[in-house]
């Protein structure tokens, strides 16, 4: 089983992975990223609970990391529902902990000066 160690990836999103409490890739993240860290597309359907989540933000992170400070970095992550959108966002904020991004999810169903 490939661990996250073997990745090389940026020490700030290495550290967010590993208190996050991850150390072995699952299936669906050992089969996904290490296409997606090449900068290849891929499409995954599996269960949840399978890291999939994971998989497509620490791409998301890595690259943008690796484009440097002075690049405009801004990613949208679609989602189908409000839960989904809250789910994710809060991977994203565990993730991101020694990184530095701004993370915010925004849905229906609420006023924008709350979401503001």
């Amino acid at each position: 089983m490939t661990t996250f160690k073997e990745l090389h990836l940026d020490p700030g999103l290495a550290r967010g992975i590993a208190e996050r409490g991850y150390a072995e890739l699952t299936d669906v993240q050992d089969q996904t990223l290490a296409r997606t860290l090449r900068g290849e597309d891929v499409a995954v359907q599996s269960q949840t609970g399978t890291g999939k989540t994971a998989a497509f933000l620490i791409t998301i992170f890595q690259k943008m990391l690796e484009a440097g400070p002075d690049a405009r970095k801004k990613a949208l992550i679609i989602s189908p529902t409000r839960e989904l959108a809250v789910q994710i966002e809060g991977e994203a904020n565990l993730l991101d902990r020694h990184l530095g991004f701004s993370v915010g999810a925004f849905y229906g169903g609420v006023g924008y000066a709350t979401q503001l």
